[in-house]
């Protein structure tokens, strides 16, 4: 009875605003320039990376919620750990060349049917205990039903409900029980409702605050920054502590955003989440929910391997971050993994049972998590290796240099045969006779060889083809930087202490951030966050914290025609 209800509030509501909001949203710089490394950045940087009034400030991005973050901001919302979502409902796309996923606002009919299904679905479930959910007896009254509407409201919409607002939402149960829903029903309608609103699915607070210019950019309301503070760091809707702050108005100075931002990175479980969620962008690993691997090499390799490698993943990163000394540094180069009885094999270990434990690993074959069996096996052939492949990743990802489009036709691999043995020698072959060779694979070849010794599962090599595995060689750098190395252990090394890979990874987490890719008035301001993470000594949570307070996070460029 009550399905059809919602549905119209959507659909008159929702689409709308979607289009609306949608042409403001700019989610990449149009132009797609690189990042451009410190040195370059120009001498106008702050103690906290600000620049000077002349720098502009990008666009405050319009964002449906990713699954990711619409699950836990439900699970906070309903305090019911256990509540997914179905695996039909809208995914997400990459939204930038880091892979960093962001939901479409562009909303068909079939979207709008799913939206609909998790509310229904979400609002029975919560409203069969009814005096739990609302506080209110079994019969409700319009003033405790209020008093809960008031509170839902403010952590569903993270700005606080207008009276016209309440008044609707009352309105809503009213008509509801008319119809003749029972009690619970009419409850269910009100939080269908709200959970399918573009109040609460768009990552763009209104409320009832104006917007105040800032020299030549827009503060973002209290709201809107506590919202994306949230976001970025817990991949969730504003906590009861940081809603409780942002109504005191305590998120006004660059201290209380740093203040606000540590605590939130001192809960290991949503920082966890958001480190794994990182580094799975970051270096386009999300292709290990679906690797497969050849079956004659690899007889034991199934989906739970796959679960297995992003576990240990996140597992690694947050002992790094969380009870390590939490340094980019350690993470290119620390001497341990986590593995259970399925993963222990790829390190040439055995252990027993499914539950993961920490392992030293062999420093002079491993060390930091590029050497690992979830970048390894994400980045490697079926059976071997595949130096294009891991070039391109450590190339774009780690050095933040750009390539051209690959060629419409690649040849196949030469067979191997007396002469050329090797994955090395092979492809050394085949890129010397492409036209593309100077171009691209003398970019990226240089650095995916380093991870000759590593098999398409991460399993260390000492031989390929009955050949000794040849890892060396000497990169040149985007940024300019020249330097050799003897194997992937020596090239992770060498690349930890670069300042240029330092800055690249600022630069990812920045977007990360924002959501978007930075605009060339924001070079200099880039630039002093990842001087002050250099500083710091790659302290990634200080990297995070001063992202946090930075100028771009906290300001945004005005949308044009916007009145202020």
């Amino acid at each position: 009875m009550h399905s059809s209800r919602p549905s119209a509030y959507l659909l008159s509501f929702l689409l709308p605003l979607v289009a609306a909001l949608g042409c403001t949203g700019r989610l990449s710089n149009p132009d797609g320039d690189a990042f451009v490394p410190p040195n370059n950045a120009g001498p106008n940087v702050g103690g906290n990376g600000a620049v000077g009034a002349t720098s502009s400030v990008g666009v405050y991005p319009v964002q449906r919620m990713t699954r990711r973050e619409l699950t836990n901001t439900l699970r906070y919302l309903f305090k019911d750990p256990t509540l997914t979502l179905p695996d039909s409902y809208p995914g997400e796309t990459a939204g930038s060349e880091s892979g960093f996923p962001l939901a479409a606002n562009n909303v068909a009919t079939l979207d709008v049917r799913e939206f609909r299904g998790m509310a229904e679905s979400i609002a029975v479930r919560a409203t069969q205990d009814l005096p739990g959910l609302t506080g209110c007896a079994a019969t409700v009254n319009d003033t405790c039903l209020g008093g809960f509407i008031k509170s839902f409201g403010r952590r569903a919409y993270r700005h606080p409900l207008s009276a016209t607002e309440l008044k609707d939402f009352l309105d809503l149960h009213t008509a509801a029980l008319a119809a003749g829903a029972p009690e619970a029903e009419a409850v269910a309608v009100v939080v269908e409702s709200f959970l399918q609103s573009p109040h609460f699915m768009i990552k763009f607070e209104v409320g009832d605050e104006r917007a105040q210019p800032a020299k030549d950019a827009v503060a973002l309301t209290r709201y809107q920054l506590a919202s994306r503070l949230a976001f970025f760091l817990s991949g969730s809707a504003p906590d009861d502590a940081l809603i409780a702050d942002t109504d005191a108005d305590k998120l006004s100075t660059v201290a209380d955003l740093e203040r606000v931002a540590s605590r939130l990175l001192s809960d290991e479980a949503h920082t966890g989440d958001l480190l794994g969620d990182f580094d799975l962008g970051w270096l386009e690993l999300r292709r290990l929910s679906g690797l497969h691997k050849d079956a004659t090499r690899y007889p034991s390799w199934d989906q739970q391997t796959n679960d297995d490698l992003s576990q240990a993943l996140d597992l690694f990163t947050t002992e790094v971050v969380m009870r390590g000394d939490g340094t980019f540094q350690s993470l290119l180069t620390a001497p341990f993994a986590f593995a259970n009885q399925r993963l222990a094999p790829l390190y040439g270990k055995s252990l027993s049972g499914d539950a993961f434990v920490k392992i030293d690993l062999d420093a002079s074959q491993r060390r930091g998590l590029l050497l690992q069996a979830p970048f390894l096996a994400t980045t490697g052939a079926e059976d071997g290796s595949l130096p294009p492949r891991r070039g391109e990743r450590i190339y774009k990802h780690l050095l933040c240099g750009t390539l051209g489009p690959p060629p419409m036709v690649i040849p196949p691999l030469p067979p191997a045969d007396a002469s050329l043995k090797t994955t090395r020698q092979r492809f050394e072959q085949q890129h010397s006779g492409l036209s593309c060779g100077s171009a691209c694979h003398t970019l990226i070849d240089p650095v995916g060889f380093p991870f000759e010794h590593f098999a398409g599962g991460g399993d260390y090599r000492a031989l390929d083809n009955g050949e000794p595995v040849d890892a060396s060689g000497t990169v040149t750098t985007p940024g300019g930087a020249t330097f050799g190395y003897r194997d992937g252990t020596d090239f992770v090394s060498s690349l930890a202490a670069l300042p240029e890979v330092q800055a690249c990874y600022a630069a990812h987490w920045y977007r990360y951030a924002v959501g978007r890719r930075e605009i060339d008035s924001e070079q200099a301001e880039l630039a002093g966050l990842s001087q002050r993470f250099t500083a710091s000594g790659t302290r990634i949570k200080d990297l995070l914290v001063a992202i946090a307070s930075s100028r771009p996070f906290r300001l945004r460029a005005p949308v044009e025609g916007e009145t202020l």
